[in-house]
């Protein structure tokens, strides 16, 4: 019986000094990026945050349920994201964020996210999406929320 203790003893010793350590990968460098000066055509600047935009080009009525409004919104990054893993090299620019409105609750809600290469949302789309549904909640004094309101009136006058 001390044997059997003894070796098992000496077994988890043997095991644990053979076990391989994990190595961290290294932590990419960080790009500071060189903002656009220029505002691109079709976009407008949210005042709350000055690298945020909206792309009224897609703001356009649900054609299945015309009380929703969808539009949005470009962030580009003053610092890299490293958003494609598969190309450690390449790193994103813009974050492209996707919501809706129901202009008759005055609901809003985040409906997806994803980077990209380029400026203003554009270029190659990163494999690395967010996609989820928050709910107003998160959103009731928020730039967006109001920002959505606005794009509601505005559709609805017409």
């Amino acid at each position: 019986m001390k044997k059997w203790g003894f070796m098992m003893i000496s077994m988890f010793g043997l095991v644990a000094c053979n076990a391989p350590v994990p190595v961290e990968k290294p932590q990419p460098p960080e790009i500071v990026l060189t903002l656009p000066t220029l505002i691109e055509s079709g976009f407008v600047r949210l005042e709350q945050n000055p690298n945020q935009f909206i792309d009224a080009q897609r703001v356009k009525k649900d054609p299945l349920n015309p009380n929703q409004v969808h539009f949005d919104v470009v962030e580009n990054f003053e610092k890299a994201v490293y958003a494609y893993p598969e190309q450690p090299e390449r790193y994103a620019k813009s974050l492209r964020q996707v919501y809706f409105v129901n202009c008759e609750s005055h609901g809003l809600a985040l409906v997806s996210a994803t980077y990209h290469a380029d400026f203003w949302g554009k270029g190659e789309a990163s494999p690395t999406q967010i996609q989820h549904l928050s709910l107003a909640k998160h959103y009731m004094h928020s730039p967006h929320k109001i920002l959505g309101q606005v794009i509601c009136k505005g559709i609805y006058r017409n």
